[in-house]
């Protein structure tokens, strides 16, 4: 019984270490027959990071918030860091759903500002490699897409950081 609660006592700090480990809450999939391998963060308020790996490495973050206006059919995207860092890409197409349809009558319509509805922005932003370096030291504190800005709450910004890092140790 001593040598248990010994081996107990020695234990129990590495499970718990092991347990705030962000890395492991990275997923992977694994495509034979594309010969894919994809690793996705947890998901944050406003974002998740993206590693692909096929022939090469592809990095991205999808950013999604809400906004009141709509933005359909619009390109454009920019990151701010905490340094004041900002990257930009304005070849970034943002989509643009409603958030929920209003039915009046018979018949749907897309809800609009002027009936209170909200829009849903979504974008891919690809993370170059000129740039992956930044991502894993700087934390994100806004986005743009097209013309809409949200600000990124500062865990979530690290969390992103912390992501990014782990997803660049992943073989």
């Amino acid at each position: 019984m001593r040598y248990f609660l010994s081996f107990l006592l020695l234990a129990l700090p590495l499970l718990c270490c092991a347990e705030k480990d962000p890395c492991r809450k990275i997923t992977r999939k694994v495509e034979r027959k594309k010969k894919t391998t994809t690793y996705k963060s947890p998901e944050t308020k406003y974002a998740f990071v993206i590693r692909q790996i096929k022939t090469d490495t592809f990095f991205a973050v999808l950013f999604h918030f809400s906004d009141e206006r709509e933005h359909f059919e619009t390109r454009g995207a920019a990151i701010t860091f905490e340094d004041g860092t900002e990257i930009v890409d304005e070849n970034v197409e943002v989509r643009c759903t409603p958030e929920r349809s209003v039915f009046i009558g018979s018949t749907a319509s897309a809800s609009s500002s002027s009936n209170g509805g909200r829009y849903v922005l979504q974008a891919f932003f690809r993370i170059s490699d000129h740039y992956i370096g930044h991502f894993a030291t700087s934390r994100i504190v806004k986005v743009r897409l097209h013309n809409a800005l949200q600000a990124i709450p500062k865990d979530d910004g690290y969390q992103l950081k912390t992501y990014v890092n782990c997803m660049m140790s992943k073989n």
